[in-house]
């Protein structure tokens, strides 16, 4: 009788509240335009179910399935998704705001347009599955299993992913931002084109790693390892790479301005037509690296050390070489250009012109 009052409720588009449905079957059936509030839905059964423009508000789905289910335009707002399996459902232009997902199964899962928002998926299954054009934004994801998914065009925002099982996940496009993923060996990721502004790298290895064109702005990679990396044309602006192992790695074309480089490592680099102005970079190895076109204005380079490294028109303008080594380097270097000093330093607020001196 509950499930005929549902489904009455859903024919005359009136809200079905507060209603118990637990253990219902819903499988294979159209389940559209309702709005559902404070109802209980304990291991209901929804395989195969298609579900269109539905609202779930405060709703306990705990122990339920959606296995096979395609959801288009619903949103789940406050409901107890723990234990519940969407395994290969089909999800789009769909929302889940505030929800406990904790151990929701999601494996082959396919996520199109679908945000997840504030919501605890702490030891959820989320293997093989893709998601693309999708946000998980300042969610718990503690546990989360990453495994073998393809993540297209995703954004994920304040993640803890220490503990997350990340075992050949193929990222294309997305973004990082404000995560933590350090002390983690993350070799078998992909990270071509990736933002991670401001993500924790810290302690983590990076090694031999397809990077290029992925930012790191802001990023905390201190004493990551990055060596062999392939990282060109990839943005390090103002981020922490204190002790970091970058030898070997392929860096031509990226930029590293007002980066923290102390006691980095970038023997045998490429830093061909690299930038690293205002960098922090003292202590810092560059024993064999090609350096060419690299430029170093203003730099911090006390005591690093250049033996052996390439040089070829590198700008050292106004950079700051105060007991750094360079026996056995090579090529040419652009010194300081006092003229051009002069003219930077130089601010009208505080030189007055000749005839307006007192």
């Amino acid at each position: 009788m509950a499930l005929d009052d549902f489904f009455e409720h859903m024919k005359y588009g009136q809200p079905y509240i507060r209603g118990e449905v637990d253990g219902a079957d819903f499988s294979q059936r159209e389940v559209a335009g309702l709005t559902v509030v404070e109802t209980k839905f304990v291991e209901a059964n929804f395989a195969r179910a298609k579900l269109k423009s539905m609202m779930f508000v405060n709703c306990d789905f705990s122990l339920g399935s959606f296995a096979a289910a395609t959801f288009v335009k619903c949103q789940f707002v406050r409901c107890d998704l723990q234990g519940v399996r969407f395994d290969s459902a089909i999800i789009e232009d769909s929302m889940f705001t505030e929800c406990n997902g904790d151990k929701a199964a999601f494996p082959s899962a396919n996520m199109l347009k679908t945000i997840f928002m504030k919501t605890s998926l702490q030891g959820a299954d989320f293997s093989g599955a893709r998601l693309e054009k999708s946000m998980l934004m300042n969610c718990v994801l503690s546990g989360i299993d990453l495994s073998r998914g393809d993540l297209r065009n995703v954004a994920l925002t304040e993640a803890d992913l220490r503990t997350a099982n990340l075992d050949q996940l193929n990222c294309d496009t997305i973004m990082v931002m404000e995560a933590d993923l350090s002390g983690r060996d993350l070799r078998s990721l992909k990270l071509a084109r990736a933002n991670l502004m401001k993500t924790s790298f810290a302690g983590s290895n990076l090694a031999g790693m397809e990077l290029t064109g992925g930012v790191f702005k802001e990023a905390n990679l201190q004493r990551a390892d990055l060596s062999g990396a392939k990282a060109s044309m990839t943005l390090f602006a103002e981020a922490d790479l204190s002790g970091a192992n970058l030898r070997n790695a392929d860096l031509s074309l990226t930029n590293f301005e007002g980066a923290n480089l102390q006691a980095a490592d970038f023997g045998g680099a490429k830093l061909e037509y690299s930038v690293l102005t205002n960098a922090k970079a003292a202590a810092a190895r560059f024993d064999g690296a090609d350096l060419s076109i690299a430029r170093f204005g203003y730099a911090d380079l006390k005591g690093a050390v250049f033996s052996g490294a390439r040089f070829k028109q590198t700008d050292l303008h106004c950079a700051v070489l105060d007991g750094s080594l360079s026996d056995g380097a090579s090529g040419s270097t652009l010194p300081t250009d006092q003229a051009r000093a002069i003219a930077e330093l130089y601010d009208p607020r505080r030189v007055a012109p000749n005839d307006l001196e007192t």
